[in-house]
Parts: structure tokens; C-alpha cells; sequence
């Protein structure tokens, strides 16, 4: 399968200074042919739902959306799945040690649940937890990166 970018990277900035990305392969460029555009003078939200991968970033450059053709729900969004990321830095590190967390990523996934990494000052994952919530009850599961006695 061959995917492309679509408009060319060097016209992404918007005047907001976010940044976006669309990748298409060849299905996503059948749909959209389909539906009668012309990926030549088509603008990026135009060719956004047909996409089989949208990207939204921050003035960091930091992926904030993922849009996933096929992740989400047929009747309701079309197919199109969101995901969503926020970062945080821990307010009091402890400087040039590797033991204590320095970002904290949460990823959202389109069914809820909520997926957050702790990363050390090398960027390494220390802790994954993923948080779901079903019935009203949110469960959680932790993975300790650096104890080998936590698979």
C-alpha cells in the first residue's frame, strides 16, 4: 500500500501556526475521487474525510489529533476514529535523574479510554496506564517499564 501526503508538508502552516497532515493511500484517493473532488485544488478539510490518517499538531509540532480511518463508528462518524493527545511536564522533577517522570502523555481513543505514558528526561516510558471506563466504573491497568517483576 502506498501513501502519500496530502498538500505537500511545506504548506501546512496555518495562520493559527498549527500544523496539519493528511495521509492518503490508494483507497482514500478512490473515495475521494469518488465523491467527485479533484485532490489537485482540493482544500485539506475537504479532503480530510476521505483520508485514511489526519494529523493535527500543536506550535510544538506535538501530534494534539489523530483521526483514523476505520477506528471509530460506521453510523455515527463515518469510520473516522478520533484520537486525542495532551502532554504535561511534571511541575517539580528531580533534575538529571532518570527515576522520576519528567512528561506525562495521555492519549484519549474514540471508545474513551484513556491511555496516559510516563516518561523519564530521556523521553524513555516508565509507567503506562490504561484507563477505561465501563458501566460508569473506571478500571485501571499499570505497566511498570523499569521493574521486571511487572510484566
Amino acid at each position: 500500500m502506498r501513501r502519500t501526503t496530502f498538500p505537500p508538508r511545506s504548506s501546512l502552516w496555518t495562520a493559527s501556526r498549527k500544523r496539519t497532515g493528511i495521509i492518503r493511500d490508494t483507497d482514500a484517493v478512490r473515495r475521494a475521487t469518488a465523491a467527485g473532488l479533484n485532490l489537485a485544488t482540493a482544500t485539506s478539510a475537504a479532503v480530510a474525510p476521505f483520508a485514511t490518517d489526519f494529523f493535527a499538531y500543536d506550535s510544538q509540532n506535538r501530534v494534539i489529533r489523530h483521526d483514523v480511518q476505520g477506528a471509530g463508528c460506521s453510523s455515527c462518524t463515518g469510520g473516522i476514529g478520533t484520537f486525542t493527545y495532551s502532554y504535561a511536564t511534571n511541575p517539580r522533577p528531580v533534575l538529571g535523574s532518570n527515576l522520576d517522570w519528567r512528561t506525562k502523555t495521555t492519549e484519549t481513543r474514540p471508545d474513551g479510554t484513556e491511555r496516559i505514558v510516563y516518561s523519564n528526561a530521556r523521553t524513555q516510558p516508565m509507567l503506562e496506564v490504561i484507563r477505561t471506563t465501563e458501566g460508569g466504573v473506571t478500571k485501571q491497568h499499570q505497566k511498570d517499564r523499569h521493574n521486571p517483576c511487572n510484566p
